[in-house]
């Protein structure tokens, strides 16, 4: 009977551990040898959690940048605006609103007329997704990396086999912001 009530105590850690996905295989985006940035994915509880990793002296943009520049402008012309990190996902997932994205750096200058904002840092991109039937579910990223005096696009898709939603996200999303939209 002891091992009976063992086996009943770890049943509910074991579906837990079904919700908390593991992370997809990094997709690298290279520039030569160099990596410029990397990207992975997993379902963790009821959100689908996009890892953005930049390369050493690289960072990569946040999901808002054009928005944010905009507003910094004020209607002024500027030098250009980076493109910001854009995520779509289609097949097994379906997002179910706004997304969340880590705080980003601001890399701004404003004597200059340029307003940019990003990571150089690993950051997470979030959002809450509901199951659309069995398969996976494909990320596809587009965006820009630059280090001090390059720029490589991103351009990369993956697929995400495991997509149960469900359950307690094990990472700690309260530090992310929503993405800011029109």
């Amino acid at each position: 009977m002891k091992g009976m009530s063992r086996l009943l105590l770890l049943i509910p850690a074991l579906a837990a551990g079904l919700h908390a996905g593991e992370w997809s295989q990094p997709v690298e985006v290279t520039l030569e040898t160099e990596l410029a940035a990397s990207y992975r994915a997993k379902v963790d509880g009821d959100y689908l959690v996009v890892e953005a990793k930049p390369g050493a002296g690289w960072h990569v943009y946040s999901m808002d940048n054009e928005l944010r520049a905009e507003e910094a402008l004020k209607g002024k012309m500027s030098l250009g605006v980076d493109g910001p990190t854009q995520i779509t996902v289609s097949g097994a997932l379906e997002p179910l609103g706004g997304w969340l994205q880590s705080e980003p750096h601001d890399y701004s200058k404003p004597a200059m007329q340029w307003y940019t904002w990003g990571y150089e840092g690993a950051a997470l991109f979030a959002t809450k997704v509901a199951s659309k039937g069995s398969g996976p579910a494909t990320i596809a990223i587009r965006g820009q990396a630059c280090d001090a005096g390059r720029c490589k696009n991103v351009d990369v898709s993956f697929e995400l086999a495991q997509t149960a939603v469900g359950g307690k996200p094990s990472l700690d999303l309260k530090p992310l912001i929503p993405v800011k939209t029109k």
